[in-house]
């Protein structure tokens, strides 16, 4: 798989509450965090993670707007239901963006930014 194909893969089983999938496209150093948070990283703290999130966001769905293949990187402009975030916000097209960094066909890294503002855009090149 492209990079592109990867991150549409990841986000298809992040959709289908696919623990396991996640995992399984992830690096074994796997890095997450939401923009400002506390990161967590490695297989297992992300699996109790994605199991906590499902338990308590179980409809949790990411829609995709946009995408841009920046070669090692993709971005994902989208926003997203059933989360933790306010409907005032996840409703709205593009208010989040994810920020996956590959490396050996996998997402080593999955970074959450929201709301989006026009400096998060230009750091990203995006119009």
């Amino acid at each position: 798989m492209n990079p592109e194909q990867v991150v549409r893969e990841y986000i298809h089983r992040i959709n289908a509450a696919d623990v396991e999938g996640l995992l399984a496209l992830m690096t074994a150093d796997h890095v997450f965090y939401i923009e400002g948070g506390a990161p967590l990283s490695g297989t297992e703290a992300m699996r109790e993670a994605w199991k906590g999130y499902y338990a308590a966001y179980p409809t949790y769905h990411i829609y995709i707007d946009q995408v841009y293949d920046q070669q090692k990187t993709v971005i994902v402009l989208g926003h997203t239901s059933g989360s933790h975030v306010a409907a005032s916000i996840e409703s709205q097209p593009s208010s989040v963006l994810w920020e996956a960094r590959l490396r050996d066909g996998l997402i080593a890294a999955w970074i959450i930014y929201y709301p989006v503002t026009p400096e998060t855009r230009k750091r990203f090149h995006l119009s």
